[in-house]
């Protein structure tokens, strides 16, 4: 496997599924560099010790890990408040997806979904219906906040929310999409059969 594909599977699924962990955070996100993976954290200063102290210990099996802090993110701030909740929402469906028994059937998956000729959007919210728990235990409106922002930019000039999905599944951000053979073999993996049943 991968290494960014196993650094997700491995530390930063096992992380953000730690209920600790997550009750002293106030929003979280993942991210494919280009040669390394991001995990942020936001929490307050007054948990800050405490959930380094959960977060670092995940992470003994990776030696490379290097932790930076900050107290000046863009999104600390309060006018991104609403953004970070969307951005965190968009991880745990995107983490759901990833750590599916193949990840290759559900990149080629995801490739199907954003090559499609149906509507991403409707595409995309019953592929993550089928195959996200955390989709599905989400309520209604907070599904409809989701969706009603998936394509807008973020406070600051920060990607769309949507960006995530793609970025954490498959690694890339195209858009537009070009053909599905294309993508596949971006991502070294085999060329999906899609149809219009893609979830």
């Amino acid at each position: 496997m991968r290494y960014k594909e196993r650094v997700l599977l491995e530390f930063v699924a096992p992380a953000l599924a730690n209920q600790n962990l997550r009750q002293l955070c106030e929003g979280f996100y993942a991210s494919k560099q280009e040669f390394e993976v991001w995990l942020t954290l936001l929490c307050s200063e007054q948990n800050a010790a405490q959930l380094r102290a959960i977060a670092e210990p995940l992470g003994a099996n990776w030696p490379q890990m290097q932790r930076q802090e900050s107290d000046n993110d863009d999104l600390l701030r309060l006018e991104a408040q609403a953004y970070r909740a969307l951005l965190t929402r968009a991880t745990r469906y995107a983490v759901d997806l990833h750590i599916r028994q193949s990840l290759v059937e559900e990149q080629q998956s995801l490739i199907c979904v954003a090559c499609g000729d149906r509507d991403v959007l409707e595409a995309l919210h019953y592929h993550l219906w089928a195959r996200s728990p955390q989709y599905r235990a989400d309520t209604d409106a907070e599904r409809a906040a989701f969706w009603a922002h998936f394509n807008e930019p973020g406070p600051f000039g920060l990607s769309p929310v949507g960006h995530w999905i793609w970025n954490i599944v498959l690694g890339i951000d195209m858009l537009p999409w070009p053909e599905p053979r294309h993508v596949a073999e971006f991502l070294e993996i085999p060329e999906p059969q899609c149809n219009d049943d893609v979830a």
